[in-house]
């Protein structure tokens, strides 16, 4: 695994989940069997198996339980303020025990997170209260209302989403089976945490700490991915697939039209 995260990802891992919206019953992401595997006998109710998908959501936009951050600080890989997924950090986190509080018989989780950003930003002790947030996810019915705020001295925001359980979660677990063939639509979980939630406090505390948000590979045109793509070799490429979903496939594109041509 060390070798994984010092030369990115090997080509025939192209074609596995790297992230949970990647994920079917044939692909599971390593990090995603990591995370459940000590919940994967007994038995566990749905909405706590979607707070702990939440917890691998935010593993995965660059947000580490605090605790858990000053235990792993020097094996942390810095996150560059255009990005936010690092597969080697994921997997290394992944492998600990979520830490959270619990309130109210389980009605209510809550958990201090830490934003992972560059290395000089990490050392910056001046600005680590702004990297610090608050995860809380209440139980209502049969739905999770999912807010991350900053902490004080920040006046800034924070944002929300509500989750139905069972459209993520189900009920009831087929016998001899792995924990995550309870899990669905995880493509569409990501994708409401990331873009409602984790992403946007994320852009919130840099913009914050007055470093703006560098230019990003994606939104933009194929046309422009192919005139770039043809300039990568394939470490390069393998490199950028593991960003997100889009550009893992346009990279598999560009890896396999090479192929073809020889």
């Amino acid at each position: 695994m060390d070798n994984e995260r010092n030369q990115g990802t090997r080509p025939e891992m192209l074609d596995k989940a790297l992230i949970l919206e990647q994920t079917k019953q044939n692909s599971i992401p390593e990090h995603l069997s990591q995370l459940m595997a000590p919940y994967q006998n007994g038995k566990h109710s749905s909405a706590k198996l979607l707070v702990l998908l939440i917890h691998l959501v935010a593993l995965e936009s660059a947000f580490v339980e605090e605790q858990i951050f000053w235990k792993k600080q020097k094996q942390l890989k810095p996150v560059p303020t255009y990005g936010s997924f690092h597969l080697g950090n994921v997997r290394l986190l992944a492998q600990e025990p979520v830490v959270y509080a619990i309130q109210f018989d389980e009605t209510v989780f809550s958990m201090i997170l830490r934003t992972l950003l560059d290395e000089d930003m990490q050392k910056d002790a001046a600005i680590m209260p702004t990297l610090r947030s608050r995860l809380m996810i209440v139980v209502l019915g049969d739905e999770l209302l999912v807010t991350l705020s900053p902490l004080a001295p920040s006046k800034q925001p924070g944002y929300s989403v509500s989750l139905s359980i069972g459209r993520y979660v189900l009920n009831v677990q087929p016998k001899n089976k792995p924990i995550y063939t309870r899990f669905q639509k995880l493509d569409e979980l990501s994708l409401q945490l990331k873009q409602n939630v984790f992403q946007r406090m994320r852009s919130q505390q840099i913009t914050e700490l007055g470093t703006y948000l560098q230019p990003s590979l994606t939104g933009m045109p194929e046309i422009v991915y192919d005139e770039i793509f043809r300039h990568l070799n394939r470490n390069q490429l393998n490199i950028v697939a593991n960003v997100n979903q889009r550009l893992n496939s346009l990279s598999k594109h560009q890896s396999n039209r090479r192929a073809h041509t020889r």
